[in-house]
Parts: C-alpha cells; sequence; structure tokens
C-alpha cells in the first residue's frame, strides 16, 4: 500500500513537472500517510454524511433570484450527486418564509 501511495504521489509529480520533486514527494507522503493509510485498508469503508433541512412538505420558502418569490413546497428529493432537491430544483438556494 505505501508503494502505490508513492507512486501515485510521483506520478502527481511528473504530470506537474515540478523542480526538486523528490524532497516534495517526501514531505508529502509524510503528511498524507497517516491520513490516507486508516482509508486504504478498508476500502468497502463508505463515508456518511446527512444534509438535514428544517422544511417539509406544506412549508413556505423564499426563492428566485432576490429571495422574494413564495414557493409551496411540494417535494423534497435527492439528485444523483446526494444534494437535496426542493421542487425539482438546487435547495442550496432558498430561505424560510416566517410569517408575521
Amino acid at each position: 500500500m505505501d508503494k502505490l501511495l508513492l507512486n501515485a504521489i510521483a506520478m502527481m509529480f511528473k504530470i506537474l513537472r515540478i523542480p526538486g520533486k523528490e524532497y516534495l514527494i517526501n514531505q508529502i507522503y509524510q503528511k498524507i500517510h497517516p491520513i490516507i493509510s486508516p482509508l486504504l485498508e478498508n476500502k468497502g469503508m463508505k463515508l456518511k454524511e446527512a444534509i438535514t433541512i428544517d422544511v417539509k412538505i406544506g412549508d413556505t420558502i423564499l426563492t428566485g433570484k432576490f429571495k422574494n418569490k413564495k414557493t409551496v413546497i411540494k417535494s423534497i428529493t435527492k439528485d444523483e450527486h446526494g444534494m437535496p432537491v426542493i421542487n425539482d430544483r438546487k435547495a442550496t438556494t432558498f430561505r424560510i418564509f416566517k410569517e408575521k
């Protein structure tokens, strides 16, 4: 595994054509090895992340360029990258509407 990691770093520097690459390869290897080696040993392990949004179907959110258009949530799904989608639009650009 260590040889695989060293070869990957060496290949990266060969592509980048950086002078003095042997020193840089050793420095990067010393910093990356403790982080990467456990991940290489457990190849079947997947990282799990949770994205939570404090909205539910029927809530009103503000969308649009200036976040001033009221939209009622009809569906909450995920896209092919695992990111949340509200009403077939990405869920990273909205504000929660606060009724007065």
